[in-house]
C-alpha cells in the first residue's frame, strides 16, 4: 500500500520539476533583469528629475566667521547615472525656509579639478535641512525635482 500512495506525490515533484525546468521559452516574454542601483558618485541625495534624468544634491556647510553658511551642489545625470549632456540651464532651488520660499539661483561650477555637470549656489543663510524645488532648463523643457535633504 506504501508504494500506491507515493505515486501521487512522486508525480507531484517531478511535474514541478518538469516545469521549472522548462521557463518561459520564449526570450521576448520573460521580465527584464532588475536594474543595478548606483550609489550617487558624490555621496550626495539622487532626486528624480523629469522621467529618465537624475539630479544629485550635496548640501555642504561652510564657515565663515562666525556664522555658518551653507552651498547647494547639484549634478545631473542621465537614467544610467552618467554624466548629462548637453548640461542644463537655468538650474535653481526654491527653497521652503521658516521665513518663507527663496529662490537660489545655482551656477556652473568646476571645482576639484574641472568636474563637469557641478552646479552650486553662493553660500547662504539656507538652514540645516533642505526643502524645496529644483527647476532647470534640460534640451529646451523645463524640469523639476522635489528636493529633501536632512
Amino acid at each position: 500500500m506504501r508504494h500506491e500512495s507515493a505515486r501521487p506525490a512522486m508525480f507531484l515533484g517531478l511535474s514541478l520539476a518538469l516545469l521549472a525546468s522548462q521557463g518561459c521559452g520564449d526570450q521576448a516574454h520573460q521580465a527584464p533583469a532588475p536594474s543595478v542601483a548606483v550609489a550617487p558618485p558624490h555621496q550626495g541625495t539622487v532626486f528624480p528629475l523629469g522621467d529618465k534624468r537624475r539630479v544629485e544634491i550635496v548640501y555642504n556647510t561652510v564657515k565663515a566667521g562666525k556664522a555658518a553658511s551653507w552651498v547647494i551642489h547639484a549634478y545631473f545625470f542621465a537614467e544610467d547615472m552618467t554624466p548629462l549632456a548637453p548640461a542644463p540651464t537655468d538650474v535653481a532651488v526654491k527653497l521652503e525656509l521658516p521665513s518663507g520660499p527663496m529662490t537660489v539661483p545655482l551656477k556652473p561650477h568646476a571645482a576639484k579639478g574641472g568636474s563637469t555637470g557641478e552646479f552650486a549656489s553662493e553660500p547662504g543663510p539656507y538652514g540645516e535641512g533642505l526643502t524645496g524645488d529644483l527647476t532647470a532648463t534640460v534640451e529646451g523643457q523645463a524640469q523639476t525635482a522635489k528636493l529633501n535633504v536632512r
